[in-house]
């Protein structure tokens, strides 16, 4: 990793630069990035960042093994793609439809960003004896965490729709602009991500002892069938009820395909579809807004704003200049 991008030394689990709050470049004229940083009471961290990724790289997260296996720790994906690897050598692929909750006892992790990409990021670190997490429900549910002695234990779910909107709030409001209770704002933020995001956990748990029946052979085709006409048709109006008309097969049996095969339900997959189609077009193509929105189905621009906001944490104007305002801390 080039001497420009090394940590500092802190004690923080995420990498942090001098330059926290502005835009650095990433090792090796891979692009550029921007992290914030904003600290929170009991010890409660939260970490926003977005990569413009040019070409393949790696950063090291930097970390004080005084504090390693005491925190909890989330990490959402609101665009793009990354590679967790772990000391270990094993690693752990993330892309914005999954969330990570993680506990990590050694130093040297890595993130592995692939190129021609924009990832934005959100972390939230959690002393585990914070008030945040000492609710005895709470405690129970991430007993795995707690009971972990000395080896890594990292968890890859699902991430419901509720938990992005939140996780989605709270990276915007990483720009917006200072008020007096704006420290009530950001806590409330964070714990209602917080709170969703153990409930996605809790039903993953359950969802595993409890899961569907085996996808026949003819399932299966009529699941990939499914897949490629969504692919094909993101500029047409599209839901669950005529997706499942067309390919002959129940609604209820389609939705439940989908989250056994790809982990979201079918409307999940196809607002996915359409608003990364959107992403593409207008950062990497230059297509204007209105023409990206009517190119995957939105006749309206401000719903297509709505909906971009919600699901990546910026508009689409910010995603075409790149722009991330300073954390206030």
């Amino acid at each position: 990793m080039d001497k420009s991008t090394q940590g500092m030394g802190n004690t923080d689990l995420y990498a942090q630069w001098d330059f926290t709050g502005k835009e650095f470049p990433l090792p090796k004229g891979a692009g550029s990035g921007c992290i914030m940083r904003t600290s929170l009471a009991h010890g409660v961290t939260i970490y926003y960042s977005e990569y413009r990724v040019i070409k393949d790289c790696a950063l090291e997260i930097q970390s004080s093994q005084d504090d390693l296996g005491n925190l909890l720790c989330t990490l959402v994906l609101l665009s793009g793609k990354l590679t967790m690897e772990m000391p270990a050598g094993n690693t752990h692929k993330q892309d914005a439809d999954h969330s990570l909750i993680f506990r990590v006892f050694e130093e040297g992790t890595r993130f592995h960003l692939p190129g021609n990409q924009v990832i934005r990021h959100l972390g939230v670190s959690i002393p585990l004896d914070s008030p945040w997490l000492m609710e005895d429900e709470i405690r129970t549910l991430i007993g795995p965490f707690l009971k972990a002695r000395g080896r890594d234990l990292i968890t890859q779910l699902p991430l419901g729709k509720t938990t992005r909107q939140w996780a989605a709030d709270l990276f915007l409001h990483a720009s917006e602009t200072p008020y007096p209770t704006i420290a009530l704002h950001r806590e409330g933020l964070a714990k209602c991500y917080l709170s969703s995001l153990l409930r996605d956990y809790s039903a993953s748990r359950s969802q595993t002892s409890t899961s569907i029946g085996e996808p026949s052979a003819w399932e299966l085709k009529i699941y990939e069938a499914a897949c490629e006409y969504i692919r094909k048709s993101l500029n047409k109006s599209l839901n669950t009820r005529i997706i499942a008309n067309k390919f002959g097969i129940s609604r209820n049996r389609l939705n439940e395909l989908f989250i056994k095969l790809h982990g979201h339900s079918t409307s999940d997959y196809i607002r996915h579809k359409k608003l990364t189609e959107a992403k593409r077009l207008i950062e990497h193509e230059g297509v204007p807004i209105k023409v990206a929105a009517h190119a995957v189905g939105y006749h309206h621009v401000s719903n297509f704003t709505r909906a971009y906001r919600q699901y990546f944490g910026g508009t689409p104007s910010t995603s075409r200049h790149g722009n991330i305002s300073e954390s206030p801390t």
